[in-house]
């Protein structure tokens, strides 16, 4: 009867054109993307797409230096597939040859395109539609829930947008001066919860 969303996309490929040409990605984001395309630039390469893997895991379960699994897998790598691994992780100019080169190019891209565009396969009659971004996400930009607002105006989706500083893309510290905002998000998941309930 609704749907909320949060850091959502309008446009694949401008999500993923936006991460590559960032300067300073969100490791996070940065080691899960290329996980998960690293063979669309490099071919097959189990020990590099497991590298990768290992630091998103070691990143995202928190681990300290005594706990995370990369440094130990790091060492018992081919030194090409090492160099290869840290070339990709820490250097954005070959990131971003990687990108236009290779992933963007890549026929499963293609395909994400025409079955998972998020703004492409919006419809009138949609149920209300709550959308709610954080101002800094550095991964997914806020200009693409500001796109999927502006298109389900055009279709007379009921939607409202939500764009505030009291989340990111990951964890984000509170302050004072953020209490205010508080109550605009409180609001964007209240007429969600409304729709539902």
């Amino acid at each position: 009867s609704a749907i909320c969303t949060i850091g959502d996309y309008a446009s694949i490929r401008r999500v993923f054109d936006f991460f590559f040409r960032s300067n300073d990605p969100d490791e996070y984001g940065k080691t899960i993307v290329m996980w998960n395309f690293v063979e669309y630039a490099v071919g097959k390469n189990p020990a590099v797409r497991d590298a990768f893997k290992l630091a998103t895991l070691d990143n995202g379960y928190l681990r300290s230096d005594e706990e995370a699994e990369l440094p130990g897998f790091l060492e018992k790598m081919k030194p090409a597939d090492r160099e290869l691994f840290e070339k990709i992780r820490y250097d954005g100019a070959h990131r971003l040859e990687l990108w236009e080169q290779k992933i963007s190019k890549h026929p499963a891209l293609q395909e994400w395109q025409t079955t998972m565009e998020c703004a492409a396969n919006l419809r009138a009659g949609m149920a209300p539609v709550i959308l709610v971004h954080g101002r800094a996400d550095d991964v997914i930009p806020p200009s693409e829930s500001e796109m999927l607002y502006a298109r389900l105006k055009e279709l007379g989706v009921p939607t409202r947008l939500c764009i505030t500083d009291l989340i990111s893309h990951g964890d984000h510290g509170l302050t004072l001066g953020m209490i205010p905002q508080a109550f605009g998000l409180a609001g964007a998941f209240g007429e969600f919860f409304h729709h539902v309930g």
